[in-house]
């Protein structure tokens, strides 16, 4: 029984990420078409703010460009936490290549 109910939560959780290849391309290709610097991420910093008050998720800034969005679902447990850098490398193959 409790293998039937993981495959088909897996399955599930499948249909609903196909559903958000588009959304989720969109998004980063934007972010490869306007790469920022550390402490520089202005643009990339608005972009995220934007996408996450269109999901309702509550986010607090920390410094001049971060920002820490709070999934809570109210019940009390364990807490997960997912951290990623939002700047890029000084590069200047962005303006000559196109992205994929």
């Amino acid at each position: 029984m409790q293998k039937e109910v993981k495959m088909g939560v897996e399955t599930r959780i499948k249909e609903l990420c196909a559903g958000q290849e588009l959304y989720v391309k969109t998004l980063r290709r934007y972010f490869h078409e306007n790469p920022e610097t550390s402490l520089k991420e202005y643009g990339t910093h608005q972009r995220i703010v934007q996408e996450l008050d269109m999901l309702s998720i509550p986010w607090k800034r920390v410094g001049e460009c971060g920002i820490i969005g709070v999934l809570d679902s109210g019940k009390p447990g364990k807490t997960l936490v997912l951290r990623s850098d939002m700047d890029a490398p000084v590069s200047y193959t962005h303006l000559t290549l196109p992205t994929k």
